[in-house]
């Protein structure tokens, strides 16, 4: 079983804190969609928490939190959000599951993100400048670098080559070194790596462990079956607002994917009329 918290306007609903609440009658806290300029506020045990890239289900011990397929991920910002978080005592690492698929914001994302807004002048967007948007740019233009590109050195270098070339391009003032991203992302990659995998694979097992359970329940035991259910299922949760969905927001408003399709871009696999039940994304 599982649920999909989402915004129906511009953000900032407090969708955080909706799924703080809800991730204590849960396992897995899936985000699906969105890079780290969301800030969800969220108060626990009398700390303040912002998380800009994890789900806020975090804060509930025991949680495995999913970075789904849809996310743009800085590896920089994931690394320093998790030191933050284990330097408050929040156990953070061992509960990530980061899809290889997920796509990767690189420095030169960030800076075309601030030429893209000078070159609007008074028609600028508004954007945070993190690179968001150019990397999802990347993405759609089949161009962009993956989590699990990482894993491939001559093939991630020839990728960041092509693509840092390209930026040279466009700013002449001073030219970016691949190499340095590189160094970077390799450094990064040391520790990122063991949070690494397949996500559809890991939601498909822990569906298939419920399905498991229900087919074996003996009569009576509905009740249990109900509370192991709801444990095992996901909360998918939506960053940004529909309002600023790309396919439905005034197209000055800063790009970003699609906002209903928490179960693709999640990593979970659609399987609609399900007999026993479960929740069908």
């Amino acid at each position: 079983m599982g649920i999909v918290v989402l915004g129906a306007q511009w953000g900032d609903e407090g969708k955080g804190k909706i799924v703080d609440l809800l991730s204590r009658h849960f396992s897995i806290v899936a985000r699906y969609q969105g890079g780290h300029n969301a800030g969800h506020t969220v108060y626990a045990g009398g700390s303040k928490f912002i998380l800009r890239l994890i789900p806020s289900g975090i804060l509930e011990p025991g949680v495995t939190c999913v970075i789904g397929n849809g996310v743009v991920v800085d590896p920089q910002a994931l690394l320093a959000e998790v030191d933050e978080l284990e330097a408050s005592g929040v156990r953070a690492g061992d509960r990530l599951v980061v899809s290889d698929k997920a796509h990767v914001i690189l420095p030169y994302h960030r800076e075309l993100d601030l030429l893209s807004e000078a070159r609007r002048g008074e028609r600028r967007i508004g954007t945070t400048s993190r690179g968001i948007g150019p990397a999802y740019e990347d993405k759609a233009a089949r161009r962009g670098i993956r989590i699990g590109d990482l894993a491939n050195p001559s093939q991630l270098e020839d990728a960041v080559r092509h693509n840092v070339d390209a930026r040279n391009r466009i700013i002449r003032e001073n030219a970016m070194d691949f190499r340095a991203v590189i160094a970077e992302l390799d450094a990064a990659w040391a520790r990122i790596r063991p949070w690494v995998g397949d996500v559809s694979l890991f939601l498909a097992k822990a569906r298939a462990e419920l399905a498991a359970f229900g087919n074996g329940a003996a009569p009576g035991r509905e009740q249990e079956w109900r509370a192991f259910a709801r444990k095992i299922g996901e909360i998918i949760d939506r960053v940004r607002g529909a309002d600023i969905d790309v396919n439905h927001h005034r197209l000055r408003l800063s790009g970003n994917e699609k906002i209903a399709d928490g179960h693709v871009h999640g990593g979970v696999l659609v399987r609609a009329g399900d007999r026993r039940g479960h929740s069908c994304f």
